[in-house]
């Protein structure tokens, strides 16, 4: 977490909206990026909370037959697909 202390605008990543200069914001993401990432409070705890619901759902996926997908593989030596396995969209496992 920082406090803004300097009078460049910074706006939220997720939604948008500028953030007052004195406010505590996050700094998110890897120092690789050119760009900083700042988040409202609200926003990030946000974007947290909705990863570990989203964790606990995938654990419990059903598996339902309309997000299932086949995924086709070439056959090794030759330019021809074949059905390899079913996998489920919601939370990507092999059925």
């Amino acid at each position: 977490m920082k406090k803004l202390k300097t009078r460049k605008t910074h706006t939220c990543c997720r939604c948008k909206r500028s953030i007052p200069i004195g406010a505590i914001a996050v700094l998110d993401g890897p120092p690789v990026y050119t760009t900083n990432m700042y988040y409202h409070l609200r926003c990030y705890y946000g974007r947290e909370a909705s990863k570990l619901r989203f964790n606990r759902f995938v654990m419990k996926c059903p598996h339902p037959e309309k997000m299932r997908v086949t995924v086709w593989t070439y056959i090794p030596g030759e330019c021809v697909k074949e059905p390899d396995h079913d996998e489920c969209r919601i939370c990507g496992r092999y059925i």
